[in-house]
């Protein structure tokens, strides 16, 4: 039964990607060849798990992305035409990027000298 549920989950990851491949791509592109970027796209998430990551870290991962993905996206959904113009493909994804970066700096501020027993700003 666990291997028919996960079987159903990889089967609905890899529709939504080749959805998103098929938007990405031009239209004369066939069907052949998005099933090729796909299953190469799988063959590489192959590698990664047999890679031996640690499941908790990779979760921590992704819920950091989409927590700070959150916002720019929520406002990428406003109806006004002030808010479509200044929400763009490329605004969205530099705010995604700066927010992780933000998050990652903070991380690092705050365990940086936590080895040592002291913090950045010295014996705080």
């Amino acid at each position: 039964l666990a291997s028919t549920m996960s079987e159903g989950a990889i089967d609905s990851l890899q529709n939504g990607i080749l959805g998103g491949l098929h938007s990405l791509l031009p239209t004369e592109s066939s069907l052949c060849v998005h099933r090729v970027l796909l299953v190469a796209m799988s063959a590489v998430l192959v590698l990664i798990a047999l890679y031996d990551f640690p499941v908790l870290e990779i979760f921590l991962v992704t819920n950091m992305l989409c927590t700070c993905s959150f916002l720019p996206f929520l406002l990428g959904a406003l109806e006004s035409e002030v808010a479509r113009a200044a929400i763009t493909e490329g605004s969205l994804l530099l705010s995604i990027f700066a927010s992780v970066l933000a998050v990652c700096v903070c991380g690092v501020v705050e365990q940086w000298g936590q080895v040592q027993g002291r913090g950045v700003l010295g014996n705080v």
